[in-house]
Protein backbone atom coordinates (compact mmCIF):
# COMPACT_ATOMS: atom_id res chain seq x y z
CA UNK A 1 0.00 0.00 0.00
CA UNK A 2 1.01 3.44 -0.63
CA UNK A 3 0.62 6.01 2.46
CA UNK A 4 -0.40 9.26 2.61
CA UNK A 5 2.23 10.73 4.63
CA UNK A 6 5.77 9.27 3.80
CA UNK A 7 7.80 9.75 7.08
CA UNK A 8 10.36 7.07 6.36
CA UNK A 9 10.76 4.46 3.76
CA UNK A 10 8.95 1.52 4.55
CA UNK A 11 10.30 -2.12 4.06
CA UNK A 12 7.62 -3.94 1.72
CA UNK A 13 4.44 -1.73 2.57
CA UNK A 14 3.94 1.88 3.42
CA UNK A 15 1.56 3.49 5.97
CA UNK A 16 0.43 6.71 7.56
CA UNK A 17 1.85 8.40 10.40
CA UNK A 18 1.06 11.32 12.01
CA UNK A 19 4.63 13.67 13.04
CA UNK A 20 2.52 15.81 15.47
CA UNK A 21 3.62 19.44 14.88
CA UNK A 22 3.35 22.66 16.45
CA UNK A 23 0.99 24.93 14.06
CA UNK A 24 -0.69 26.55 17.32
CA UNK A 25 -0.88 30.16 17.13
CA UNK A 26 2.71 31.66 18.24
CA UNK A 27 4.34 34.93 17.70
CA UNK A 28 6.79 37.24 18.66
CA UNK A 29 7.72 39.97 20.28
CA UNK A 30 10.12 43.47 20.32
CA UNK A 31 13.28 44.76 21.19
CA UNK A 32 13.36 48.22 19.73
CA UNK A 33 17.27 49.91 20.35
CA UNK A 34 16.77 52.35 17.79
CA UNK A 35 18.45 55.82 18.68
CA UNK A 36 15.48 57.62 17.76
CA UNK A 37 13.10 55.20 18.54
CA UNK A 38 12.12 54.14 22.70
CA UNK A 39 12.82 50.50 22.89
CA UNK A 40 10.91 48.50 25.27
CA UNK A 41 14.42 46.37 26.15
CA UNK A 42 15.93 49.19 27.32
CA UNK A 43 15.27 50.98 30.49
CA UNK A 44 18.25 53.42 30.92
CA UNK A 45 15.35 56.04 29.43
CA UNK A 46 14.19 56.45 33.60
CA UNK A 47 15.93 56.97 36.71
CA UNK A 48 15.31 53.72 38.79
CA UNK A 49 13.88 56.08 41.75
CA UNK A 50 10.91 56.83 39.22
CA UNK A 51 10.04 53.86 37.77
CA UNK A 52 11.49 51.35 40.45
CA UNK A 53 9.77 48.30 38.95
CA UNK A 54 11.33 48.72 35.04
CA UNK A 55 14.80 47.38 36.20
CA UNK A 56 13.55 44.52 37.93
CA UNK A 57 11.23 43.88 35.28
CA UNK A 58 13.78 44.28 32.51
CA UNK A 59 16.30 41.62 35.02
CA UNK A 60 13.52 38.90 35.11
CA UNK A 61 12.69 39.29 31.15
CA UNK A 62 16.46 38.61 30.59
CA UNK A 63 16.63 36.01 32.69
CA UNK A 64 13.70 34.69 30.38
CA UNK A 65 10.89 34.98 33.68
CA UNK A 66 8.18 36.50 31.34
CA UNK A 67 5.67 36.11 33.61
CA UNK A 68 7.25 37.68 36.15
CA UNK A 69 8.34 41.17 34.16
CA UNK A 70 5.22 41.29 33.26
CA UNK A 71 3.70 41.80 36.84
CA UNK A 72 6.79 44.02 37.48
CA UNK A 73 5.81 46.14 34.23
CA UNK A 74 1.63 45.64 34.93
CA UNK A 75 3.08 47.41 38.29
CA UNK A 76 4.63 50.18 36.88
CA UNK A 77 1.72 50.75 34.90
CA UNK A 78 -0.80 51.07 37.39
CA UNK A 79 1.87 53.40 39.39
CA UNK A 80 2.47 55.55 36.05
CA UNK A 81 -1.29 56.23 35.54
CA UNK A 82 -2.07 57.22 38.86
CA UNK A 83 0.94 59.79 38.89
CA UNK A 84 -0.49 60.79 35.81
CA UNK A 85 2.93 59.94 34.06
CA UNK A 86 1.85 59.61 30.31
CA UNK A 87 5.10 59.06 29.25
CA UNK A 88 5.44 56.48 31.61
CA UNK A 89 2.52 54.76 30.93
CA UNK A 90 3.13 54.53 27.25
CA UNK A 91 6.64 52.86 28.11
CA UNK A 92 5.05 50.47 30.45
CA UNK A 93 2.33 49.20 28.33
CA UNK A 94 4.82 48.72 25.39
CA UNK A 95 6.37 46.61 28.05
CA UNK A 96 3.59 44.55 29.04
CA UNK A 97 2.57 44.13 24.65
CA UNK A 98 6.29 42.74 24.48
CA UNK A 99 5.78 40.28 27.82
CA UNK A 100 2.21 39.32 26.80
CA UNK A 101 3.43 38.58 22.93
CA UNK A 102 6.55 36.57 23.89
CA UNK A 103 4.08 34.51 26.36
CA UNK A 104 1.87 33.63 23.29
CA UNK A 105 -0.88 36.33 24.51
CA UNK A 106 -1.64 37.38 20.66
CA UNK A 107 -4.36 39.84 21.33
CA UNK A 108 -3.59 40.98 24.71
CA UNK A 109 -0.26 42.31 23.43
CA UNK A 110 -2.03 43.68 19.90
CA UNK A 111 -4.42 45.48 22.51
CA UNK A 112 -1.52 46.80 24.53
CA UNK A 113 -0.15 48.55 21.78
CA UNK A 114 -3.21 49.77 20.34
CA UNK A 115 -3.51 51.67 23.64
CA UNK A 116 0.03 52.86 23.76
CA UNK A 117 -0.52 54.47 20.19
CA UNK A 118 -3.56 55.99 20.99
CA UNK A 119 -1.84 57.31 24.10
CA UNK A 120 1.23 58.52 22.28
CA UNK A 121 -1.11 60.26 19.66
CA UNK A 122 -2.85 62.24 21.55
CA UNK A 123 0.04 63.38 23.99
CA UNK A 124 2.57 64.19 20.32
CA UNK A 125 5.05 61.49 21.70
CA UNK A 126 6.03 60.82 17.50
CA UNK A 127 8.57 58.42 18.83
CA UNK A 128 6.50 56.44 20.86
CA UNK A 129 3.35 56.72 18.27
CA UNK A 130 6.05 55.74 15.51
CA UNK A 131 7.21 52.65 17.40
CA UNK A 132 3.60 51.02 18.03
CA UNK A 133 2.03 51.95 14.15
CA UNK A 134 5.32 49.64 13.14
CA UNK A 135 4.82 46.74 15.35
CA UNK A 136 1.74 46.70 14.34
CA UNK A 137 1.90 46.88 10.98
CA UNK A 138 4.36 43.62 11.92
CA UNK A 139 0.95 42.50 13.79
CA UNK A 140 -1.07 42.24 10.87
CA UNK A 141 1.24 41.21 8.45
CA UNK A 142 1.85 38.00 10.94
CA UNK A 143 -1.58 37.42 10.66
CA UNK A 144 -1.76 37.86 6.64
CA UNK A 145 0.90 35.33 6.67
CA UNK A 146 -1.06 32.50 8.65
CA UNK A 147 -4.30 33.30 6.80
CA UNK A 148 -2.67 32.72 3.22
CA UNK A 149 -0.68 29.60 4.23
CA UNK A 150 -4.36 28.25 5.86
CA UNK A 151 -5.96 28.97 2.50
CA UNK A 152 -2.91 27.46 0.26
CA UNK A 153 -1.56 30.94 -0.69
CA UNK A 154 1.95 30.42 -0.25
CA UNK A 155 3.64 33.26 -1.97
CA UNK A 156 1.60 35.51 -0.34
CA UNK A 157 2.52 33.84 2.87
CA UNK A 158 5.95 34.40 1.99
CA UNK A 159 6.29 37.71 1.29
CA UNK A 160 3.97 38.72 4.35
CA UNK A 161 6.16 37.10 6.90
CA UNK A 162 9.51 38.59 4.77
CA UNK A 163 8.05 41.83 4.94
CA UNK A 164 7.44 41.59 8.71
CA UNK A 165 10.90 40.27 9.23
CA UNK A 166 12.45 43.07 7.29
CA UNK A 167 10.77 45.46 9.66
CA UNK A 168 11.51 43.94 12.92
CA UNK A 169 15.01 43.93 11.96
CA UNK A 170 14.83 48.18 11.28
CA UNK A 171 13.28 48.57 14.93
CA UNK A 172 16.06 45.51 15.92
CA UNK A 173 13.00 43.51 17.49
CA UNK A 174 14.10 40.44 17.83
CA UNK A 175 11.22 38.78 19.62
CA UNK A 176 8.92 39.83 16.43
CA UNK A 177 11.85 38.62 13.88
CA UNK A 178 11.71 34.99 16.02
CA UNK A 179 7.79 34.25 15.78
CA UNK A 180 7.85 35.43 12.25
CA UNK A 181 10.80 33.25 11.17
CA UNK A 182 9.37 30.22 12.97
CA UNK A 183 5.81 30.81 10.93
CA UNK A 184 7.78 31.57 7.62
CA UNK A 185 9.42 28.01 8.29
CA UNK A 186 6.03 26.27 8.84
CA UNK A 187 4.78 28.06 4.98
CA UNK A 188 8.31 26.11 3.71
CA UNK A 189 7.22 22.87 5.25
CA UNK A 190 3.90 23.27 3.72
CA UNK A 191 5.79 23.47 0.66
CA UNK A 192 7.94 20.69 1.17
CA UNK A 193 10.85 22.94 0.59
CA UNK A 194 12.41 21.24 3.62
CA UNK A 195 15.95 22.87 3.31
CA UNK A 196 14.36 26.34 3.52
CA UNK A 197 12.45 24.88 6.85
CA UNK A 198 15.22 24.09 8.12
CA UNK A 199 16.91 27.03 7.86
CA UNK A 200 14.52 29.14 8.93
CA UNK A 201 14.19 27.26 12.11
CA UNK A 202 18.05 27.64 12.65
CA UNK A 203 17.76 31.08 12.60
CA UNK A 204 14.74 31.06 14.96
CA UNK A 205 17.02 28.92 17.45
CA UNK A 206 20.06 31.26 17.66
CA UNK A 207 17.77 33.91 18.32
CA UNK A 208 15.84 32.41 21.20
CA UNK A 209 18.90 31.55 23.17
CA UNK A 210 19.99 34.47 22.99
CA UNK A 211 17.22 35.87 24.20
CA UNK A 212 16.63 33.25 26.80
CA UNK A 213 13.31 32.58 25.13
CA UNK A 214 13.08 28.57 26.29
CA UNK A 215 9.26 28.22 24.70
CA UNK A 216 10.55 29.83 21.12
CA UNK A 217 14.20 27.56 21.85
CA UNK A 218 11.71 24.23 21.95
CA UNK A 219 9.80 25.15 19.03
CA UNK A 220 12.65 25.52 16.95
CA UNK A 221 14.46 22.07 18.19
CA UNK A 222 11.42 20.58 17.71
CA UNK A 223 11.10 21.29 14.28
CA UNK A 224 14.58 20.72 13.49
CA UNK A 225 13.88 17.22 14.86
CA UNK A 226 11.42 17.14 12.11
CA UNK A 227 13.62 17.75 9.50
CA UNK A 228 16.23 15.57 10.52
CA UNK A 229 13.39 12.88 10.80
CA UNK A 230 11.98 13.56 7.31
CA UNK A 231 15.65 12.69 6.05
CA UNK A 232 15.69 9.91 7.93
CA UNK A 233 18.59 11.31 10.14
CA UNK A 234 16.70 9.65 13.04
CA UNK A 235 19.63 9.43 15.75
CA UNK A 236 20.22 13.46 15.39
CA UNK A 237 16.47 14.18 15.54
CA UNK A 238 16.33 12.24 18.29
CA UNK A 239 19.22 14.55 19.86
CA UNK A 240 16.76 17.25 18.99
CA UNK A 241 13.28 15.98 20.42
CA UNK A 242 15.04 14.97 23.55
CA UNK A 243 16.41 18.14 24.00
CA UNK A 244 13.37 19.80 22.91
CA UNK A 245 11.35 17.69 25.52
CA UNK A 246 13.77 18.46 28.19
CA UNK A 247 12.84 22.14 27.80
CA UNK A 248 8.81 21.09 27.81
CA UNK A 249 8.84 19.55 30.53
CA UNK A 250 10.59 22.69 32.63
CA UNK A 251 7.98 25.19 31.22
CA UNK A 252 5.31 22.96 31.27
CA UNK A 253 4.32 22.88 27.52
CA UNK A 254 2.38 19.72 27.59
CA UNK A 255 1.00 20.05 24.51
CA UNK A 256 5.26 20.46 23.22
CA UNK A 257 6.28 17.29 25.61
CA UNK A 258 3.48 15.52 23.63
CA UNK A 259 4.53 16.53 20.46
CA UNK A 260 8.13 15.48 21.45
CA UNK A 261 6.93 12.07 22.94
CA UNK A 262 4.82 11.41 19.59
CA UNK A 263 7.67 11.75 17.38
CA UNK A 264 10.06 10.23 19.47
CA UNK A 265 7.48 7.12 19.10
CA UNK A 266 7.16 6.73 15.37
CA UNK A 267 11.47 7.09 14.90
CA UNK A 268 11.52 4.07 17.53
CA UNK A 269 8.95 2.28 15.37
CA UNK A 270 10.69 3.23 12.74
CA UNK A 271 13.88 1.22 14.14
CA UNK A 272 11.59 -1.31 14.84
CA UNK A 273 12.01 -0.79 18.50
CA UNK A 274 8.48 -1.85 19.21
CA UNK A 275 8.44 -1.53 23.35
CA UNK A 276 10.43 1.70 23.29
CA UNK A 277 8.17 3.31 20.57
CA UNK A 278 4.74 2.21 22.98
CA UNK A 279 5.66 3.74 25.55
CA UNK A 280 6.64 6.84 24.44
CA UNK A 281 3.15 7.03 22.63
CA UNK A 282 1.16 6.10 25.31
CA UNK A 283 2.89 8.39 27.48
CA UNK A 284 2.35 11.03 24.74
CA UNK A 285 -1.76 9.74 25.22
CA UNK A 286 -1.87 10.38 28.50
CA UNK A 287 -1.02 13.71 28.54
CA UNK A 288 -3.08 14.59 25.60
CA UNK A 289 -5.89 12.67 26.95
CA UNK A 290 -5.27 14.81 30.31
CA UNK A 291 -5.61 18.30 28.01
CA UNK A 292 -8.51 16.43 26.82
CA UNK A 293 -8.13 17.17 23.07
CA UNK A 294 -9.84 14.47 20.69
CA UNK A 295 -7.26 15.21 17.72
CA UNK A 296 -4.14 15.00 19.12
CA UNK A 297 -5.44 11.35 21.27
CA UNK A 298 -6.36 10.05 17.71
CA UNK A 299 -2.88 11.26 16.24
CA UNK A 300 -1.41 9.08 19.08
CA UNK A 301 -4.09 6.52 18.92
CA UNK A 302 -3.70 5.97 15.05
CA UNK A 303 0.35 6.07 15.42
CA UNK A 304 0.16 3.33 18.21
CA UNK A 305 -1.70 1.05 16.13
CA UNK A 306 0.41 1.10 13.28
CA UNK A 307 3.12 0.00 15.43
CA UNK A 308 0.78 -3.22 16.41
CA UNK A 309 0.56 -3.56 13.05
CA UNK A 310 4.44 -3.47 12.41
CA UNK A 311 4.75 -5.81 15.43
CA UNK A 312 1.93 -8.58 13.34
CA UNK A 313 4.24 -8.11 10.32
CA UNK A 314 6.78 -9.66 11.90
CA UNK A 315 5.26 -11.81 14.69
CA UNK A 316 2.14 -12.83 12.47
CA UNK A 317 0.23 -12.96 15.59
CA UNK A 318 -3.57 -12.12 14.89
CA UNK A 319 -3.65 -10.52 18.74
CA UNK A 320 -0.94 -8.14 16.89
CA UNK A 321 -3.33 -7.10 14.09
CA UNK A 322 -6.52 -7.40 16.50
CA UNK A 323 -4.71 -4.54 18.71
CA UNK A 324 -3.84 -2.31 15.98
CA UNK A 325 -7.43 -2.61 14.25
CA UNK A 326 -8.74 -1.82 17.83
CA UNK A 327 -6.64 1.06 18.04
CA UNK A 328 -7.57 2.73 14.44
CA UNK A 329 -11.03 2.12 15.34
CA UNK A 330 -10.48 4.80 18.53
CA UNK A 331 -8.50 6.76 16.91
CA UNK A 332 -10.88 6.93 13.86
CA UNK A 333 -14.13 7.88 16.34
CA UNK A 334 -11.88 10.43 18.08
CA UNK A 335 -10.56 12.07 14.98
CA UNK A 336 -14.54 12.43 13.22
CA UNK A 337 -15.79 13.61 16.83
CA UNK A 338 -12.96 16.70 16.61
CA UNK A 339 -14.37 16.99 13.03
CA UNK A 340 -10.91 16.84 11.46
CA UNK A 341 -11.16 15.62 8.40
CA UNK A 342 -7.72 15.46 6.82
CA UNK A 343 -7.09 13.13 10.11
CA UNK A 344 -10.12 10.95 9.39
CA UNK A 345 -9.19 10.02 5.44
CA UNK A 346 -5.73 9.03 6.66
CA UNK A 347 -6.85 6.94 9.45
CA UNK A 348 -9.75 5.33 7.13
CA UNK A 349 -6.52 4.54 4.71
CA UNK A 350 -4.96 3.02 7.40
CA UNK A 351 -7.49 0.72 8.30
CA UNK A 352 -7.61 0.22 4.64
CA UNK A 353 -4.49 -0.71 4.26
CA UNK A 354 -3.99 -3.34 7.07
CA UNK A 355 -7.39 -4.94 5.85
CA UNK A 356 -5.52 -5.34 2.59
CA UNK A 357 -2.54 -6.71 3.96
CA UNK A 358 -4.40 -9.14 6.07
CA UNK A 359 -6.06 -10.37 2.52
CA UNK A 360 -9.66 -8.83 3.54
CA UNK A 361 -10.24 -7.11 0.07
CA UNK A 362 -13.65 -6.17 0.80
CA UNK A 363 -13.25 -4.20 4.09
CA UNK A 364 -10.39 -2.77 2.16
CA UNK A 365 -12.43 -1.19 -0.83
CA UNK A 366 -15.10 0.11 1.70
CA UNK A 367 -12.52 2.30 3.86
CA UNK A 368 -10.28 3.27 0.98
CA UNK A 369 -13.47 4.00 -1.08
CA UNK A 370 -15.18 5.94 1.81
CA UNK A 371 -11.62 7.68 2.43
CA UNK A 372 -11.57 8.57 -1.29
CA UNK A 373 -15.08 10.05 -0.99
CA UNK A 374 -14.10 12.34 2.09
CA UNK A 375 -11.21 13.72 0.54
CA UNK A 376 -12.94 14.65 -2.85
CA UNK A 377 -15.26 16.64 -0.70
CA UNK A 378 -12.55 18.43 0.91
CA UNK A 379 -10.38 18.50 -2.35
CA UNK A 380 -7.29 16.99 -0.44
CA UNK A 381 -5.70 16.25 -3.92
CA UNK A 382 -2.59 14.55 -2.70
CA UNK A 383 -4.95 12.07 -0.35
CA UNK A 384 -6.83 11.34 -3.64
CA UNK A 385 -3.68 10.48 -5.56
CA UNK A 386 -2.53 8.20 -2.56
CA UNK A 387 -6.10 6.40 -2.34
CA UNK A 388 -7.02 5.88 -5.77
CA UNK A 389 -3.25 4.16 -5.73
CA UNK A 390 -4.07 1.68 -3.32
CA UNK A 391 -7.77 1.00 -5.11
CA UNK A 392 -5.52 0.22 -8.25
CA UNK A 393 -3.58 -1.84 -6.20
CA UNK A 394 -6.80 -3.55 -5.12
CA UNK A 395 -8.27 -3.76 -8.34
CA UNK A 396 -4.65 -5.00 -9.89
CA UNK A 397 -4.81 -8.21 -8.04
CA UNK A 398 -8.21 -8.85 -8.36
CA UNK A 399 -7.69 -9.18 -11.86
CA UNK A 400 -10.01 -6.61 -12.39
CA UNK A 401 -8.45 -4.59 -14.82
CA UNK A 402 -11.17 -2.35 -16.05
Amino acid sequence: MFSLEKISAMKHFKIVLFILLIFFSSSDLLSIQNSKNFSPNTVQFLDKKIAPYLKEGEIARQNGDFQKALELYEKEFIKAKKENDKNREVKSLIKKALLNWNLGQIDISKNNYIEALEISKRENFRNLHETCRTILEIFNLYADGKKFRLSGEYNQSIDSFITAISLAKKLNSKEHELKCLRQLSYTYLEMNSLKEFATQNENALKIAQNLNHKIEEEKALINLGLFCQKLDNYYKALNYYEEALQIARSTNQKADESACLNNIGTIYKNIGEYEDSLNYLFKAFEIDKEMDIDLYMSMDLNNIGTVYWFMGMESNKDSDFDRALFYYGDALRLAKKAGHKKTEIRILNNIGSLHDNLGNSIEALDHFTTSFKNAENIKDFEAMGMILNNLGIIYYNQRNYE
